[in-house]
């Protein structure tokens, strides 16, 4: 099990999620993390500041299906 990184489309949170893609290989649909933390110093090493962090939601890759 990992975990993805998807923010509301605009900001909105009525609009579906959009995927960070970064580093996608041939058969994964987004960029999959081993940890949430993991995900979380991505998001702090590519620009992101602490104070923003909550505008991206980080789930278990499982619930990709479901969105």
């Amino acid at each position: 099990m990992g975990f993805v990184i998807g923010r509301h489309i605009n900001g909105i949170t009525l609009n579906p999620l959009e995927y960070i893609l970064e580093g996608l290989e041939e058969d994964a649909p987004c960029k999959v993390f081993e940890t949430k933390d993991k995900a979380e110093a991505f998001l702090l090493e590519n620009g992101v500041e602490e104070k923003y962090l909550e505008a991206f939601v980080i789930r278990p890759e499982e619930e990709l299906a479901d969105a």
